[in-house]
């Protein structure tokens, strides 16, 4: 098993998870009690998805031309998921990393700022017993979101070549109205029971996209 995997889950375990569930309930004020440590080095898709999973929370890690496997070293105590967030963004050579979050919801971006494509208002979306593969195929689809990714000169890259996203056979419906591909994506990974959302550039200039459920 990978080392930092098992160091995670082991950390989780203690923190929020399977025994003690109450320390990632949210209080009144969409806030996420205190947890206990955290002392993980590892990749940082891989940490979302745990911290995403455990505290029953969406993490949307929007890496634009970033690697979204890159390590990171985090530990700290007597903290909470916001506290978590903060140190992730503050791992490594600088503050590559910045986070935004309500309570139930959090994205972290590059320092270097988020991803215009996630901001593209649409008008709606609409799915009827969609696995995830077909959601997001149904969401770049969308005239306004083809009509931005062409603005950008980005195309969506082959899924299979990208990491082949987690579709267990789950199938779920969905009606929104007005507003971002970044609240979509959001809405998809909690219908999906995914719980994470990755969108990465790809290609020398970054001209290819993907948008993956898997660390």
């Amino acid at each position: 098993m990978n080392t930092g995997w098992l160091k995670l889950f082991t950390v989780l375990w203690v923190l929020c998870a399977f025994a003690a569930p109450a320390h990632c309930q949210r209080t009144s004020t969409a806030e996420i009690e205190r947890l206990r440590a955290v002392n993980y080095v590892g990749q940082l898709n891989g940490l979302a998805a745990k911290l995403a999973e455990s505290c029953q929370v969406t993490i949307g890690l929007d890496a634009a031309r970033q690697d979204p496997k890159s390590q990171v070293s985090v530990e700290v105590r007597d903290a909470n998921l916001r506290d978590v967030l903060t140190a992730i963004a503050r791992s490594g050579r600088g503050d590559r990393w910045r986070w935004t979050g309500n309570g139930t919801e959090f994205d972290l971006y590059p320092a270097s700022g988020r991803s215009s494509v996630l901001d593209i208002e649409i008008a709606a979306l609409r799915l009827r017993e969609a696995d995830w593969v077909e959601a997001i195929a149904a969401l770049t689809e969308l005239p306004e979101v083809r009509s931005g990714m062409a603005a950008a000169n980005l195309s969506l890259r082959n899924l299979a070549s990208a990491g082949a996203p987690k579709s267990d056979g789950h199938r779920f419906s969905l009606e929104l109205e007005k507003l971002t591909v970044r609240r979509a994506l959001h809405e998809i990974a909690k219908k999906s029971g995914s719980h994470i959302w990755v969108f990465q550039q790809h290609g020398a200039a970054g001209e290819y996209l993907s948008i993956t459920n898997t660390p």
